[in-house]
């Protein structure tokens, strides 16, 4: 049975006496009281993990004095408050990689100048886990686990306040979990100035609140509010989500990886200041309005139509009533960047070499060949499509026909899948064709044809499902393209290959049956241009090492949105991606490795042998 152990951390006395840096390391279970380490100012006081304070009727560590910092590797823990930083307008520093809990408040600080507060381990309380009241600058950041044990009364995991002082500020990065257990905000911040609030991580609500209480809630922040979410905000007992109770401007940025669970409040404050952003790969549909103990409430002047603005990335929004529909493209766009890189693995005759385009082991002429390939991509943030991956394999038989002309058929699988819960998983299978007259110098051409048939599912962040925010639908299309080339082989002198490409891709037009909504895609169509230069090299073992870089642009067309019967245009959008690539052949394999500018990485191989 561990030993109980108490440690009271206070000034020797009230006089003033003379204060200096000092480091005080609790190696293990302490029992002092009074009289012990005193952190009276400029000290750091660190608990190592093997080591404990544990009290029962007074807080396991009290400070005094400016400029203090804990360092908890072990545990601390009270039934009353278990840190207990005293003084006023003075700066205290808190670092946690074990763990501090408390029947009371787990860390409570009262009119301090400056809080700083990082966890990477676990911080649970009985009423408040980080309670932070009249200080102009707050910063709280977890990578770990905050939770409120509470499971009735309304408590906040972090209910941090400012001091409505002018400069004042309220930071809070979260990429851990932060867990209420009863019917309050995950994250409150009151009367600072400006509050920012990054969410990578997840927060959650397990009651239901009878009241618009949000899971983030900001309170008069008079300079402004900014929000990033690429996380979980999830009130699983249902109710609101986000709660702006603010008068100034808030921009609201919704990212890759988003997922809201509840709705979203605008409580006495003004909406017409408030600004939506909706990165690539977000498609959702976002409740607006409060809650009551009948359940929603839908609220006047508190609709997206109310907004100052709505930005989408890569998409278009419908507004219905109390919903604002997003409609993402990125499903598209990948669609068409996983046809382009189809395009960079179907070969006609021959490879290039350091002396023409075929090697004595190629092909030649009236000679038949197959052929198999396949690539991986992956997309870490992608503009146009969010973080990604796509995939593809295929077979091919080519030969020449009696004109000259070489020719090849074949068949291919892609898939495209996004990262984040919120976006799509596409598979399909397709025919290929081409036609080409290639030279080993001077100019040749070629001409790419195919068609393929999709399954898509897509996951779009429903805020009105409860507990996880989601909904699907599936749906079947085709997707279609014709690609013209030109290559010239050896202009230059330098056994280079240098090629223009134009590909025209189209895509049918898909339907999605969500449980709450319907979504229709129109059909679209997207031009590819590129310029690709590549260069070979005959090592001395006989194996061939190629390099070289493509400059491509795609274009897409203006795509109707249909969300429930009302109707949208998405804007046309094009990007551009630069690409370096190595190869290296040895026999009939090649391997190839490309990078581009959007942060894509490219593996792939093919095979190919004569018969």
């Amino acid at each position: 049975m561990r030993i109980a152990a108490a440690v009271m951390l206070l000034a020797l006395s009230g006089a003033a006496l003379p204060s200096f840096a000092e480091e005080f390391t609790v190696t293990g279970p302490t029992a002092v009281t009074n009289g012990g380490n005193t952190i009276d100012g400029d000290d750091t006081l660190t608990i190592d993990d093997t080591a404990s304070i544990v009290t029962s009727g007074s807080s396991a560590i009290v400070t005094t004095g400016d400029n203090n910092t804990i360092i908890n590797r072990g545990l601390v823990s009270s039934d009353v408050n278990a840190v207990d930083p005293n003084g006023d307008r003075v700066t205290i520093t808190i670092i946690n990689h074990g763990t501090i809990r408390s029947g009371a408040d787990a860390i409570d600080v009262q009119n301090d100048d400056s809080v700083d507060i990082t966890n990477y381990g676990t911080i649970s309380a009985r009423t408040y886990p980080i309670d932070v009241f009249n200080s102009p600058s707050v910063v709280v950041r977890n990578f770990g686990t905050i939770r409120n044990d509470e499971t009735s009364s309304a408590r906040n995991v972090l209910d941090l306040d400012g001091d409505n002082s002018a400069g004042s500020a309220g930071y809070v990065y979260n990429a851990g979990t932060i867990t209420n257990g009863a019917v309050d905000a995950a994250i409150y911040l009151r009367d600072f100035n400006e509050v920012a609030v990054v969410n990578s991580g997840t927060l959650t609500r397990v009651g239901t609140p009878t009241n618009n209480q949000g899971l983030i809630e900001v309170v008069d922040a008079a300079d402004g509010l900014t929000l990033h979410n690429s996380g979980r905000i999830l009130a699983l007992g249902g109710g609101v989500a986000l709660e702006y109770a603010n008068d100034g401007r808030s921009d609201t940025y919704f990212l890759d990886g988003s997922v809201i669970s509840g709705s979203t409040y605008f409580n006495g404050s003004s909406i017409e200041n408030a600004h939506f952003h909706f990165g690539a790969g977000v498609s959702g549909r976002y409740q607006f309005g409060g809650f009551s103990s009948s359940g929603f409430v839908s609220t006047p002047g508190n609709q997206p139509g109310d907004l100052a603005s709505i930005n989408v990335e890569n998409g278009a929004y419908v507004i219905n009533g109390d919903y604002l529909n997003v409609v993402d493209l990125s499903l598209q766009n990948a669609t068409t960047r996983n046809v382009v890189g189809l395009l960079g693995q179907l070969h006609h005759r021959g490879r290039l070499t350091s002396d023409g385009i075929t090697t004595s082991d190629a092909i030649g002429d009236g000679e038949n060949w197959f052929g198999v390939f396949g690539y991986y991509s992956d997309s870490s943030d992608a503009s146009f499509a969010g973080d990604y991956s796509g995939a593809g394999v295929g077979v091919q038989r080519g030969g020449q026909l009696s004109n000259g002309l070489d020719y090849y058929l074949g068949a291919t699988a892609l898939n495209s899948d996004s990262e984040a819960d919120v976006g799509f998983d596409s598979t399909g299978y397709g025919l290929v064709a081409g036609l080409s007259q290639v030279k080993p110098t001077g100019l040749g051409w070629s001409l790419d044809v195919g068609v393929m048939h999709l399954n898509s599912e897509r996951t779009i962040n429903d805020t009105t499902v409860v507990a996880t925010g989601l909904d699907s639908a599936e749906e079947d299309y085709l997707v279609g393209y014709v690609s013209p080339a030109l290559q010239f082989h050896n202009v230059l002198g330098f056994q280079e290959m240098i090629s223009l490409r134009y590909a025209a891709i189209v895509q049918e037009s898909q339907d999605y049956a969500f449980a709450s909504t319907t979504q229709r895609i129109g059909s679209s169509v997207a031009h590819y241009v590129a310029a690709e230069f590549v260069k070979a090299v005959e090592l001395n073992n006989g194996m061939i090492f190629d390099y070289g870089f493509t400059i491509g642009s795609t274009n897409t067309s203006d795509t109707d949105i249909r969300v429930d019967g009302l109707t949208n245009t998405a804007a046309d959008r094009s990007w551009g991606e630069g690409e370096a690539m190595v190869g290296l052949t040895i026999g009939q394999l090649r391997s190839e490795l490309r990078r581009s500018s959007e942060g894509r990485t490219v593996v792939s191989f093919d095979w190919q042998q004569t018969f």
